[in-house]
């Protein structure tokens, strides 16, 4: 209980504000293709194919949304 009231008095707490960093533009598209990508190799170390199936489409499905993204107009 001692410690749900020291992180509760800890969020309350005011705190300096962080200096803003200008951050590239994030890449919605290549994120995706990683997250799949990711998923894609935690389904295979697993071995559970019907996993490894759904993340395989996925990946498909992301790197078709990055090609087209990358395609001149």
């Amino acid at each position: 209980m001692k410690a749900l009231a020291a992180i509760l008095s800890y969020e309350q707490t005011p705190r300096e504000e962080a200096p803003v960093h200008p951050h590239p533009p994030r890449d919605d598209r290549g994120d995706a293709v990683i997250s799949a990508a990711m998923l894609v190799a935690t389904a295979f170390r697993l071995r559970d194919e019907s996993s490894l199936v759904f993340a395989l489409r996925r990946l498909a499905d992301a790197v078709a949304l990055f090609e087209e993204e990358q395609l001149p107009a």
